[in-house]
């Protein structure tokens, strides 16, 4: 598949939590610190998806919006678990999540994405073409790596913070792993354990079931409206 079929598509996204990471950009390459925010429910429609699909490959959109010097991602988007090399359903997929951004005057900023193998962080080449649809569509976007392993505990899934370090070459590198203050890092440690402990990541929904089933909502909007009421209760 190749990464050329993209430019036809236009990408236009409770308590929140932020991380930091390094920005460049290019030409000139010049550094810059950058804020990224990211809502609880959004973080755990990622832990879920992850979750419900622990022995796979999982993947993901990260919507939000661009507020000054900082990306708040507000929504994730579950995708694929089954069909990653399908090169047709990811660009209908990507354009239902377009239009979906676009209708809530949000941006695709970013992509998740989680290994079939335990402890491999390495971005695979379907999740190098997404990651540079995104890149090519929002100069800031960043994506998740999720880490399996913990889910062999029941513990909270790790997951780190990978940034694209050039626009000339769009190579993606690892930076340090997402770093929240202490109280934050609880909090979403505790979102997490929630959706693990209590099962309801069996309710998320991606776009491969979509697939399956048009009735089922990949957008999980009843699942992530159920998340936010259940937020404060969770971190009181």
């Amino acid at each position: 598949s190749s990464s050329s079929s993209s430019s036809s598509l236009m990408f236009p996204c409770f308590s929140t939590f932020c991380f930091f990471f390094l920005s460049f950009t290019a030409p000139p390459l010049s550094l810059s610190l950058k804020m990224t925010c990211m809502d609880a429910s959004a973080y755990a429609v990622v832990i879920g998806h992850a979750s419900k699909h622990p022995y796979g490959e999982v993947n993901g959109i990260l919507l939000g919006l661009e507020e000054g010097k900082k990306v708040h991602i507000t929504e994730a988007v579950p995708m694929f678990h089954h069909h990653l090399q399908l090169t047709p359903m990811l660009e209908i997929a990507l354009t239902m999540i377009a239009a979906h951004a676009e209708s809530k005057n949000l941006k695709i900023v970013g992509y998740y994405h989680g290994n079939k193998s335990v402890g491999d962080k390495k971005l695979s080449p379907i999740g190098q073409v997404v990651a540079s649809k995104v890149k090519n569509q929002f100069d800031n976007a960043c994506y998740l790596m999720v880490d399996f392993s913990p889910l062999k505990d029941n513990t909270a899934v790790h997951v780190s913070l990978v940034k694209c370090l050039s626009n000339v070459d769009r190579s993606w590198k690892e930076t340090t792993p997402i770093e929240f203050l202490p109280t934050n890092d609880h909090a979403f440690a505790t979102v997490a354990q929630e959706v693990i402990e209590e099962r309801v990541f069996e309710d998320i929904v991606d776009f491969d079931e979509h697939l399956n089933d048009p009735k089922l909502d990949f957008f999980n909007v009843d699942w992530v409206k159920s998340i936010k009421q259940k937020i404060p209760t969770i971190l009181s």
